[in-house]
């Protein structure tokens, strides 16, 4: 047996050389209580727990020697709802003129915290931040004022205290856990406050973690999170009202500017109808990999000096990036960024599209995941579009495209057509009515995109029609969710399923993916795979970006044909990192479908053939294949029926012979027939009130087409019904 490599799928932790952090960690700065809340807690906890009330409520001399021990008091936000206060002791362990860093003692006692973990975060605050930041031998605290501002200074002593410890967040092994938080309310004389200059960072599991019985400690995690919390300080005394989705932009670009990687846009990217100007404490994740994103965008665009002015204007939200827009003389608002920001996602190919692409490699050709997919016609849809979002409808597996639109100007839409090695992007659209008759003939998916860069809602009402191309089926051994990740760097994970219809089309591939930033090679082999095999294959290398969970890549363009009981063989190979699902499945149906090759030139083995420490992989990969089979027999919808029947499914096209295409359909008006080669192009069409039309065998200039496998569509204006025949010479 040969062993491969887990990571479990609740647990992955990026270095700080990484370009993205995809930790689920939280800031707990927009979690804490009002003023009114605080007043409240301390007048029933001192008629139900007079002792604790006066732990809380009893000052202390600040003293500033090593060893020193003082009790704070820590929000507890086990219950974000209902906040509470917790006493705790810490011991002064590092300190200077400009900060103090304590310790909780149950921290040091039980090693979450150690000496060396002390030091690590002492020097990222004063001495080094890690290469990529704004300049290495500087630390957090004089990048972060260099570019927000200088920190307040309410008790009087110049100095910032980082507390260093166990953040009561419900945090049970997985999950997203809160990473620090600052309180305002340790800015003010009231009850509950520590009268001090204070941030909170988690030492569990923001530092300290266990895996597979041994302990590990994510210094490098923890200071990303420091350096984010220490804006939300400074912001505090630039404008104390600053509106949360914003203030969490800046701390999110103070990470990345202090070296500590950039979040993730991958949530933003799957969820872009979020308001750009929002926030939702109950679903944050996708808001802060959002206006991390966005504010990134303002700072390549635009450099340090606009970070620093919105951090500092005295208008707050929206109102605030315009006003640091005109101070500095830019003659643009956020409906004009955004809009290049929204058609940017929409594009982002830096050869395509460099007037709509982000600078920094590791972003480029990202983008927006379609809210809709449309495989099926009709497609009736009410859309409300956020101020400052947009949506994305994906239209594929049809035929000449017609869509009307309401609700919305032109201006605000956007079209890319993808497909047949013809890919555009950003195509302009004129009218709010849409004839595409190409569509289905020389590209295969229409991606339609509606902005909203204003800071009203916008009602959009889309009508869709087109002849469907196929049925699709999405055939999988395994269900949604992972056992584990495994990792696969330089192997290749390859499944086999078997076809269950003549002429059958791979249209796409989906596979459970870890994300990454490298290169993944797609392979359709062109025989099947067996233990010991080396089979040659088609391939083409795709982008990773930064898509964890399901991946979607569609396929059409390779015309990667099965017919009945043959196997569709595809493989993934990771080309640097990356990890791809695995799952356990009952009994031995699949086994011997999932194959692995560790080494370009090795030949696959059996996945059965591995192990995990003691566990033998018996299971699947976590690959699916969405397939595609011409449309047969009677097809019906909202207003009528159609049956068709061939004069013969194998025509010999000799000159004389003609194909008779007899159809029956009770819509009560025209008919149009089409006929396609297996490539999707029309070779023919007609329209007819007829019972019937024939066919010579030639194409619309006349010429007598190829021998092969082609396909017919009845069409009236409610209705498609497919049907397919061999042509023979």
């Amino acid at each position: 047996m040969q062993k491969v490599v887990l990571i479990f799928f609740f647990v992955k932790i990026l270095s700080a050389q990484a370009p993205f952090f995809n930790e689920p960690r939280i800031s707990g700065t927009p979690l804490t209580p009002s003023k009114e809340y605080v007043i409240k807690y301390f007048e029933e906890l001192q008629n139900s727990d007079y002792t604790l009330f006066q732990k809380l409520t009893r000052l202390q001399k600040t003293t500033a020697d090593i060893g020193d021990e003082r009790t704070f008091n820590v929000l507890n936000l086990e219950d974000p709802k209902k906040p509470k206060f917790d006493n705790k002791l810490f011991v002064l362990k590092k300190t200077n003129t400009l900060i103090n860093v304590w310790v909780e003692k149950d921290e040091l006692d039980n090693d979450h915290v150690t000496n060396s973990v002390i030091d690590d975060i002492y020097n990222g605050l004063i001495d080094n931040t890690p290469i990529g930041s704004l300049d290495p031998s500087q630390g957090i605290y004089e990048i972060d004022i260099n570019v927000f501002g200088l920190p307040p200074n309410f008790d009087g002593d110049g100095i910032t205290d980082f507390l260093l410890t166990d953040i009561q967040d419900g945090w049970i092994g997985e999950g997203a856990f809160i990473g620090g938080f600052f309180y305002p309310g340790d800015q003010t004389p009231n009850l509950g406050s520590n009268r001090a200059d204070i941030l909170y960072i988690d030492t569990f599991p923001g530092i300290y973690r266990e895996s597979n019985g041994s302990a590990t400690y994510n210094t490098e995690n923890v200071l990303g999170t420091v350096s984010h919390e220490f804006q939300h300080l400074i912001q505090f005394a630039n404008n104390k009202d600053e509106e949360t989705w914003l203030n969490e932009g800046l701390s999110e670009i103070a990470s990345f500017l202090c070296g500590y990687g950039l979040r993730s846009p991958e949530l933003y990217l799957k969820n872009t109808d979020l308001q750009l100007s929002s926030w939702d404490n109950d679903n944050s994740l996708p808001h802060y990999s959002r206006v991390a994103l966005w504010t990134y965008y303002l700072y390549e665009t635009y450099g340090l000096p606009l970070i620093s002015e919105i951090s500092k204007n005295t208008q707050t939200g929206i109102n605030g990036i315009n006003d640091a827009l005109h101070i500095l003389g830019i003659s643009k608002d956020v409906g004009d960024i955004s809009e290049v920001f929204f058609k940017t996602l929409a594009a982002n190919d830096p050869n395509l599209t460099p007037g709509f692409s982000f600078d920094w490699a590791p972003l480029q050709y990202i983008k927006s995941i379609p809210q809709q997919r449309v495989v099926d016609y009709f497609f009736d849809k009410n859309i409300s579009l956020a101020p400052f979002s947009f949506q994305s409808i994906e239209f594929t597996n049809g035929d000449s495209l017609a869509i009307s639109i309401s609700g919305i100007s032109v201006n605000n839409l956007v079209v890319n057509k993808l497909g047949f090695e013809n890919d555009s992007y950003l195509n302009e659209i004129f009218s709010l009515d849409i004839t595409d008759n190409e569509f289905g003939s020389a590209y295969h998916t229409f991606v339609l995109h509606l902005i909203n860069n204003s800071s009203q809602n916008k009602n959009v009402s889309i009508d869709a029609r087109a002849i469907k191309k196929y049925d699709l089926k999405t055939v999988m051994y395994g269900g949604d969710s992972p056992t584990f990740l495994i990792t696969s760097t330089g192997n290749t994970n390859a499944i086999q399923f078997i076809a269950e219809n003549d002429t059958t089309l791979l249209k796409s591939i989906e596979f459970y993916n870890s994300g990454g930033n490298s290169d993944i090679k797609l392979h359709l082999y062109n025989t099947s795979i067996s233990n010991n095999s080396n089979p040659s294959s088609e391939s083409t290398i795709i982008k990773n970006v930064v898509n964890s969970g399901w991946t979607r890549i569609d396929v059409e363009d390779f015309q990667y044909f099965r017919n009945s009981n043959n196997f569709f063989d595809v493989g993934i190979e990771y080309l640097a990192e990356g990890a791809i699902g695995y799952e356990s499945v009952n009994g031995t149906a699949h086994m011997g479908r999932s194959y692995l090759k560790t080494s370009p030139g090795a030949p696959f083995k059996r996945l059965d053939n591995f192990t995990v420490g003691s566990t033998t992989l018996n299971g699947i990969w976590m690959i699916r294949l969405e397939l595609a089979t011409p449309g047969t027999g009677n097809g019906n919808t909202k207003n009528g029926t159609i049956s068709v029947n061939l004069s013969t499914n194998l025509f010999l096209a000799n000159g004389s012979n003609l194909l008779e295409i007899r159809y029956d359909a009770d819509s009560g008006s025209d008919i149009s027939i089409n006929i396609y080669n297996s490539l999707g192009q029309i070779v023919y069409t007609a329209n007819s009130s007829a019972a019937a039309v024939t066919w010579d065998g030639k194409n619309r200039s006349g010429t007598a087409v190829a021998a092969g496998m082609y396909f017919v569509s009845v069409s009236s204006k409610t209705n498609t019904v497919y049907t397919r025949f061999a042509l023979f010479r």
